[in-house]
């Protein structure tokens, strides 16, 4: 097996496995994403008003499964000097569409290390499932989520991307 190693937006991976480690040092992280991810810039409708924010994004072709991260500024006062787990109760989310009809099956926060997450388990009808993991990083707002049709693989893979974010090393 060959080993390419190509330099595309900052991130290398092997031909071999698609997936790749995704590094954002801008905003102090990476995840593992399979494939290369398109960007995106955006403005939601949170109830603080237009909130904008960051979204890369990878579908994957035969499945359809759908691997998102978004990160939010929070940059409203309101925010300020509040603890993470204050920000992930209180703090306005990117209103994404697809989960604006969702029924949201189950919410549970978690500690890992330093970070404070929130994950959230999503029926998406249509026999579509997501999965969302928010937490707070430098003040920001990032948020993973995988969408998939249920099946023990998809879920695996999803957990792999789930659970592949990195504080960057300073």
């Amino acid at each position: 097996m060959y080993t390419v190693l190509l330099l595309l937006f900052g991130c290398s991976f092997n031909l071999g496995d698609k997936w790749q480690k995704l590094s954002f040092p801008k905003f102090g992280f990476s995840v593992e994403m399979p494939g290369v991810a398109r960007h995106f810039i955006l403005s939601s409708q949170g109830y603080k008003g237009s909130e904008g924010y960051e979204e890369w994004i990878v579908t994957e072709e035969n499945s359809g499964n759908q691997y998102l991260v978004l990160v939010q500024e929070l940059q409203d006062k309101t925010y300020n000097n509040r603890s993470d787990s204050w920000l992930l109760d209180n703090a306005s989310r990117p209103d994404v569409g697809f989960l604006s009809n969702a029924e949201e099956l189950s919410n549970n926060r978690e500690y890992e290390g330093s970070l404070i997450f929130d994950e959230q388990y999503w029926d998406l009808k249509k026999g579509r499932k997501a999965v969302t993991r928010t937490c707070i990083i430098n003040g920001r707002l990032v948020q993973l989520i995988f969408i998939y049709k249920p099946n023990e693989q998809m879920e695996l893979s999803g957990r792999r991307f789930l659970e592949s974010l990195q504080l960057a090393q300073e």
